[in-house]
């Protein structure tokens, strides 16, 4: 997801880069920071955990922020926005 998204960005047009740029980086510079990727191996044991629970969960998360992602991704959207835009404005 990450390496195609930072594919695509460096294909944009110069009108999306002059009004979106800023906040690209910031996004790249946040990710690598936090360590956005989250091992394979880390992932499949979560995996195989979720599948040989007794009782298992609705949901897991794995990985570094990925707990306080999904209670980001759980708030209202004009909330969400502006807690990513804070985040984003810290990342410079």
């Amino acid at each position: 997801m990450w390496r195609k998204g930072a594919e695509r960005a460096t294909r944009l047009p110069p009108e999306a880069v002059e009004l979106y740029g800023a906040r690209i980086q910031a996004l790249r510079s946040w990710a690598e920071k936090r360590g956005a990727v989250t091992p394979p191996d880390e992932v499949a044991a979560v995996v195989e955990r979720a599948l040989t629970d007794a009782e298992p969960k609705t949901r897991y998360v794995v990985g570094k922020g990925a707990r306080t992602r999904t209670l980001i991704g759980r708030a209202p959207d004009a909330l969400r926005d502006r807690l990513i835009g804070r985040v984003l404005l810290k990342s410079k």
